[in-house]
């Protein structure tokens, strides 16, 4: 269990130290991987007794996890509000377009001449 923490703890201290490049997919990349830990970490845990020393040992690993997962959490926050911004964008741009569109189709906009 403990090369387990140390990797976990390794994988989310790298990620929050280059959170301010990380792109979407990296993130994508780091859940997974952190996820695949955690339930190794999660079966071994169901095994131990109630008050067993194992978990008392790792209450620093956690902390420590805590800290740079407020940083990663600021990242996945930020790439939302981005992700928001062009959605919004993307919407207006079609909104527009329709509303352009269906200004020329309009049959009573429309003269059509019809002299031969």
């Amino acid at each position: 269990m403990d090369e387990l923490f140390d990797e976990l703890v390794r994988v989310t201290q790298g990620a929050a130290e280059r959170a301010g490049s990380l792109h979407v997919d990296e993130l994508d990349q780091l859940m997974n991987d952190r996820m695949q830990l955690l339930v190794k970490i999660r079966r071994i845990d169901a095994q131990l007794p109630e008050g067993a020393p194992e978990r008392l040992r790792y209450r620093d690993h956690v902390s420590k996890i805590k800290e740079c997962e407020s940083i990663i959490l600021r990242r996945m926050n930020e790439l939302k509000w981005e992700a928001s911004e062009h959605l919004e964008r993307f919407s207006d741009y079609h909104k527009q377009k329709e509303a352009y569109a269906g200004d020329l189709l309009d049959n009573e906009g429309l003269y059509f001449d019809e002299k031969r």
